[in-house]
């Protein structure tokens, strides 16, 4: 479950949120792995004891779930500059100066 839940927080989550709430976005995402981690690090020891090795199948079932919603449900961020990324999920192309040609292909109306 780490390595999903790691991963996602610290990458995809600022890639995707706008620049205003980028920073606070950031943040709670790690707030809420960092909770996870520690209930998981306050069950564990109980858990071990009480149903042993059987214990690891929680954890291929969390990972096996969040890689299959990641993949068949998260947008591909890869290669796109973060203005592409905001279109797409409807955020307004940011203002261009005038003449300005270095503008993202595809973006400017």
């Amino acid at each position: 479950m780490n390595r999903v839940t790691n991963t996602i927080s610290m990458v995809y989550v600022p890639e995707i949120l706008s620049q205003p709430i980028r920073a606070k976005g950031s943040a709670f995402a790690g707030c809420c792995s960092l909770v996870a981690n520690i209930v998981l690090n306050q069950i564990s020891p109980r858990a071990f004891a009480t149903i042993g090795y059987k214990y690891y199948t929680f954890f291929i079932a969390a990972n096996l779930l969040g890689a299959t919603l990641v993949f068949f449900l998260f947008v591909e961020t890869k290669g796109k500059t973060l203005e592409e990324i905001g279109t797409m999920f409807g955020q307004p192309v940011p203002a261009m100066a005038e003449g300005d040609e270095t503008s993202v292909s595809g973006l400017r109306t």
